[in-house]
């Protein structure tokens, strides 16, 4: 048979259990005075009491390590899901929820700006991708210290980055691209065995207004456009839209990006 009030017996408190029977059963009830004379003739009464103290304190901590190890597991799942591993910026699916939720009243002051790391192909191919991976992390960091606490960052794939703000003009959002750049241009990339000094690896960024663009969908288009024409300008450089749209030569600029 089970116990019940053992707990209230020990510290002199009021019952917190009771007991329901399923079936006919017999109990057997212990008042104070019965129950404190059985422990001092029985030491065999006063180790059953511990072991079931012992085993009710065990069944407690078990549930609560349980729920510890639920509510973890819980917790790695929604940051796996909106946390790109690799950088700890935010990945493409939360950016995109992000952005999908900013209110229609406020989006045309939003800018977004688009960056990809200067052939990183070619750094993957020379110093294999493991390095390559460190010089994306190490750009994520360049980005968050150069960034105002208010900038939405985040890792869309690959070496490409993206910043938005729905509080930062056009124009401050270009400084912002530009800091970012000379900022990235200016590290020192090494893991022991290789070291890239300043210049070495560097990063283009195409910026957009949302006062230039009916939607997110449309402002992403135009961010990359701007991206890929500061690519095929020379890499390591940024590029508005607004200023792109009246360029002359804007369809060859779209050509590509690496």
């Amino acid at each position: 048979g089970d116990v019940v009030g053992e707990l209230s017996f020990v510290d002199g408190q009021l019952t917190t259990a009771y007991a329901v029977a399923g079936v006919p059963s017999r109990v057997l009830a212990l008042n104070e005075e019965i129950m404190t004379l059985l422990l001092k003739t029985s030491p065999d009464i006063s180790r059953n009491l511990l072991f079931v103290l012992a085993r009710r304190v065990r069944h407690l901590t078990n549930q609560e390590l349980r729920r510890e190890h639920a509510n973890y597991a819980v917790r790695q799942y929604a940051e796996d899901v909106i946390i790109d591993s690799l950088t700890g910026l935010y990945n493409r699916r939360a950016f995109d929820n992000r952005l999908g939720g900013v209110d229609s009243s406020i989006f045309n002051q939003s800018a977004l700006i688009i960056g990809d790391i200067d052939r990183c192909k070619t750094l993957n191919d020379t110093y294999r991708h493991p390095f390559g991976d460190l010089v994306i992390k190490s750009i994520a960091n360049v980005m968050q210290s150069n960034s105002r606490g208010d900038v939405l960052l985040a890792r869309l794939g690959g070496e490409e980055f993206a910043l938005f703000s729905t509080d930062i003009n056009e124009e401050g959002m270009m400084r912002l691209a530009e800091r970012v750049r000379v900022a990235v241009a200016e590290e020192s990339f090494g893991d022991g065995r290789i070291k890239l000094g300043p210049g070495k690896v560097t990063i283009s960024l195409g910026v957009c207004h949302a006062s230039a663009a009916d939607n997110v969908q449309a402002l992403y288009s135009q961010a990359d456009e701007a991206l890929y024409a500061a690519k095929r300008t020379g890499r390591n450089r940024v590029t508005s839209y607004t200023e792109l749209s009246k360029s002359p030569e804007r369809k060859n600029l779209y050509l590509y990006k690496d």
